[in-house]
């Protein structure tokens, strides 16, 4: 749906369910190689917060970026994020 042009609230609203379990399903999908974009669940501000802080700690071990992360978004968010960063 997403790749459709739906935004979370959209498909939150068809398929009844809250937002946390949608953006566990994508990270799901994300996991199993199926194409996901951040741009479907992070916007503005907060997508590109978390784009600049990543790339900022690349250098740094993966539990001090997530737990910088952790600081900008919901958790649910930040495991979906890191699915489908390049």
């Amino acid at each position: 749906m997403f790749a459709d042009g739906y935004n979370l609230d959209q498909v939150a609203q068809i398929r009844g369910l809250d937002h946390e379990s949608i953006i566990g399903h994508l990270t799901r999908a994300a996991e199993t190689g199926l194409a996901t974009q951040p741009e479907w669940v992070l916007h503005g501000d907060e997508l590109r917060a978390m784009v600049q802080t990543s790339q900022q700690v690349e250098e740094m071990d993966e539990s001090k970026m997530y737990a910088l992360l952790m600081q900008q978004a919901h958790p649910a968010k930040v495991a979906f994020f890191l699915r489908t960063r390049g």
